[in-house]
């Protein structure tokens, strides 16, 4: 979806899902406005795609992963290393689980694929589910944002590359305006807005890197 910059005010009331697809929208900045004040809400949103597990244990600084099977990778796609146990991060929280992302440098074999940088720390293969990122980038510029009463308006998740510039949320809204989850490489520009009420701020990133 690439439309031309386009003026006006746009309506969501109900929810709207864009799946498994790259989006570039542009709004005119000062001049399109996406209104969810009707509790409409509208999710970019690429699940994660399993691939062949660790077929060995990695170690922190490591910088080639293993695989047990065919993995289908190619330089840059981004790999998610997750454990579905609860609390393998931390204790503080039952949600808090283990896990990292990396980007493939090169696919050295069919079973094994060298990383940029190297693992952060040690992984056991038997506790780990191995998934790829399938999203393929979100781009959204100069839009401002009527939030919505009890929804986050706008969530974003499972993409490589989100791009966020020229963008303004309605201060005093009783939850976030932005949600990015599960994302790599992420870059926020002139995001307006100051923090929202309780705990609901104009943008809120879980679960990802390099942003």
């Amino acid at each position: 979806l690439h439309p031309a910059r386009l003026p006006g005010t746009y309506k969501f009331a109900s929810a709207g899902v864009i799946s498994n697809l790259p989006l570039n929208l542009r709004g005119d900045p000062g001049g399109t406005v996406f209104d969810f004040s009707d509790d409409g809400s509208l999710d970019i949103t690429s699940a994660p795609v399993a691939i062949p597990n660790l077929s060995a244990n990695l170690v922190g600084g490591d910088i080639d992963l293993p695989f047990v099977s065919a993995h289908g990778l190619a330089e840059g796609d981004i790999v998610v290393l997750y454990n579905p146990t609860d609390n393998s991060y931390s204790t503080e929280r039952t949600y808090y689980r283990d896990g990292c992302m990396l980007q493939v440098a090169e696919a050295t074999t069919s079973t094994t694929a060298r990383i940029y940088g190297h693992v952060p720390s040690d992984f056991d293969s038997a506790d780990i589910d191995c998934y790829k990122l399938a999203g393929g980038g979100v781009q959204i510029s100069g839009i401002d944002i009527i939030p919505a009463n009890s929804a986050t308006p706008i969530r974003i998740d499972g993409h490589k590359l989100v791009r966020l510039s020229g963008i303004s949320g309605a201060t005093g809204a009783p939850n976030s305006t932005i949600l990015i989850s599960r994302c790599f490489d992420i870059s926020v520009d002139d995001l307006g807005g100051s923090v929202h009420a309780g705990n609901a701020y104009p943008i809120v990133l879980s679960n990802c890197q390099k942003a």
